[in-house]
């Protein structure tokens, strides 16, 4: 991509996804950041707010427990994906 300018004084676009993170956009920002922004130049939006809440879901701890049977059961190694807290949370 080429632009009529050497650099630009703001850069302004929406990298956020759902999640913040999950269309994987900021990289793509800090990247025309780091090329085209004048030193003193401004992203925007320059911050962002992830707020978490933790529930239980019974239907989908059967659902996935029901998936994880199926797939260990097909010889799939899960080895350690998701970590100990997975027996907490999903008794498997």
């Amino acid at each position: 991509m080429t632009l009529p300018v050497d650099k630009v004084d703001i850069i302004i676009s929406e990298w956020m996804g759902y999640f913040l993170f999950y269309e994987s956009m900021l990289d793509t920002v800090i990247y025309a950041r780091d090329k085209w922004l004048v030193p003193g130049g401004i992203v925007m939006p320059d911050k962002a707010t992830l707020s978490l809440c933790a529930i239980e879901d019974g239907e989908y701890k059967v659902r996935i427990g029901s998936y994880a049977a199926r797939v260990r059961g097909a010889g799939v190694d899960q080895g350690r994906k998701g970590g100990p807290g997975r027996r907490q949370c999903f008794g498997w």
